[in-house]
């Protein structure tokens, strides 16, 4: 399933985790993954029973993936993801005007967080992910997260053209 720009879609926060991550900067793909505390617990036993510290797919061998996702057949959860590009787009802003990157992406992230952290108070984020809604690191569900991102599973949320509207630019610099 495929959003425009336009829509933003909410989740309703409780009783529910919420786990961030955006495994590669390059791609600027952030998932956001809403389960129950039971699939957090069960993630975390899922990663333990098939041998892996992460669930980032550029650092698992495939063997391992098939253990993974049998694994996590069993269990319901819901993800969205959201294409960014916020490196790409602040660095062509920053080149183009001058600006420093650093302002730009404050601006970049509390747009991102009016977004995507609609309905969420509290989220596992990783390292990468600068949202208002983070406010723990990457756990279980943040480590679901990096999965999602790669295979593009759930609902997907094209963001580059309104990012780059809302930092003042056209998406062609």
């Amino acid at each position: 399933m495929r959003a425009e720009g336009g829509a933003f879609i909410k989740f309703d926060a409780r009783p529910y985790v919420f786990g961030i991550a955006m495994p590669d900067w390059r791609d600027g793909v952030i998932a956001v993954v809403k389960a129950d505390e039971s699939v957090d617990d069960a993630v975390r036993y899922i990663m333990s029973s098939c041998g892996v510290s992460t669930l980032n797919i550029a650092e698992l061998p495939r063997y391992k993936l098939s253990c993974i996702e049998t694994l996590l057949r069993n269990y319901r959860y819901e993800s969205i993801i959201y294409i960014t590009d916020i490196y790409g787009i602040v660095n062509k802003i920053a080149l183009k005007s001058g600006i420093s990157r650093s302002t730009l992406f404050n601006e970049a992230w509390s747009y991102l967080s009016k977004h995507i952290c609609g309905g969420i108070d509290s989220a596992q984020c990783d390292g990468e992910v600068k949202l208002s809604c983070c406010r723990s690191s990457c756990g279980a569900l943040c480590e679901l997260a990096k999965l999602e991102a790669h295979m593009r599973r759930g609902v997907v949320v094209d963001l580059t053209r309104k990012l780059a509207e809302a930092l003042g630019i056209s998406q062609n610099l």
